[in-house]
């Protein structure tokens, strides 16, 4: 089993759920990353990343490859440079796997209108979608996709094992 799980993908994929499932079902530390103020990316990731204790279980909801789709969406960039992105890879380590979630566009914005929130953004879930995976795919990650309503947290559990 991996020693560190990254959850990320659009808003409504149901991440949140997911980490804190994993944490409370198979022993993890849930770490919510969400959004860090600006000007503050590189430190807040930084210091998640190097307070994981040797052995330590952590599931992060979100991560840097968060900033590198929403940044250049919302920002027109990301704050976080190439070589900056490589070193918190570096800092994950190797035991990392990254989950994507991903749902049909009508599924995810039944689930944003359904619930407002400040962090839920309705105007691109497409286009972060397909940017997550080009982001990851970029960096060299092996994505595992997850869809709730397709396969069970167990089922993608033993994938991970």
């Amino acid at each position: 089993m991996s020693r560190v799980i990254v959850v990320e993908g659009t808003d409504g994929t149901g991440k949140s759920t997911l980490a804190l499932d994993i944490a409370a079902k198979y022993g993890y530390t849930y770490k919510w990353l969400g959004k860090p103020d600006k000007g503050e990316v590189w430190d807040t990731y930084c210091k998640a990343y190097c307070a994981i204790y040797p052995g330590e279980r952590v599931v992060f909801d979100r991560s840097h490859w968060s900033e590198d789709v929403y940044g250049p969406l919302f920002r027109g960039s990301s704050e976080l440079t190439e070589e900056q992105s490589g070193l918190l890879i570096d800092l994950l380590g190797n035991d990392v796997t990254v989950v994507l979630c991903v749902r049909p566009m009508d599924s995810i914005m039944k689930t944003i209108s359904e619930t407002p929130d400040d962090l839920h953004h309705d105007k691109y879930p497409g286009t972060i979608q397909d940017k997550y995976v080009n982001v990851l795919t970029d960096a060299g990650i092996d994505i595992v996709y997850y869809n709730f309503e397709k396969t069970t947290m167990e089922e993608l559990m033993e994938r991970i094992c």
